[in-house]
């Protein structure tokens, strides 16, 4: 079984150095690879393999976190400060968009 398919785990990091540094690789590739328009939804793409988000929309850039608040508010957070470094997000909710 592939764990991409699995809903019930997660990739999670116990190294803060190796998460920030896994995290910018995946920018450099996004960068690469996505045309402007879609660079955003590749990045919401990117935590929804490993389980940390649920999209809600495409078309919306529109999601959900999947993680704890209680267990996992450290990824949480961020995700939340990643992700503001590369867009404005806006939290309606429990339904985060970003533009």
């Amino acid at each position: 079984m592939k764990m991409s398919k699995d809903k019930g785990v997660f990739i999670d990091f116990k190294d803060n150095k190796v998460k920030n540094k896994w995290f910018n690789l995946i920018i450099k590739e996004v960068e690469n690879h996505s045309k402007d328009s879609n660079f955003l939804l590749n990045i919401l793409k990117y935590f929804e393999r490993l389980h940390w988000i649920d999209i809600e929309s495409e078309e919306e850039l529109s999601f959900v976190i999947r993680l704890s608040k209680l267990k996992n508010n450290d990824d949480r957070e961020f995700l939340l400060n990643f992700l503001s470094q590369h867009s404005t997000i806006s939290n309606i909710d429990e339904k985060f968009y970003i533009e």
